[in-house]
């Protein structure tokens, strides 16, 4: 932060900070994940910002997809509560296509990994 630091700057760095918290989240379930496993992404924070959405698939080096479900939260949490009761979701519960994927940079990936690095380093000393 400095005199020339805007508005923008700090909007950018505020969201960045969200998207870096997603990857250290990221990190954790991944392993435990299917291997071709799919981020779909819902809610109007990030299916209305393309630029975040490519932000948080950089720093998850992760593709995302939006939902075009409205309610996709919603019905995620009834599948996955129907799945609990032992009861089967109905035949036409699949998933609708993705209306949009947003594929990470390995660049840019790499620049959020070493953020996520010193991030870590720092949290060490604190």
């Amino acid at each position: 932060v400095s005199l020339h630091t805007g508005a923008l700057d700090v909007a950018h760095a505020a969201l960045e900070a969200v998207a870096l918290r997603l990857a250290r989240v990221y990190a954790l379930l991944a392993p435990h994940a299917a291997a071709a496993h799919v981020i779909v992404a819902s809610g109007g924070g990030i299916t209305r910002s393309p630029a975040f959405s490519r932000m948080v698939a950089d720093a998850l080096g992760h593709a995302i997809a939006w939902s075009p479900e409205p309610e996709a939260s919603s019905r995620g949490a009834a599948l996955l509560a129907l799945d609990a009761l032992g009861v089967r979701p109905p035949r036409d519960a699949a998933p609708p296509a993705p209306e949009e994927t947003f594929t990470p940079d390995p660049a840019r990936h790499a620049r959020y990994v070493a953020a996520l690095e010193r991030q870590a380093a720092f949290d060490l000393k604190v």
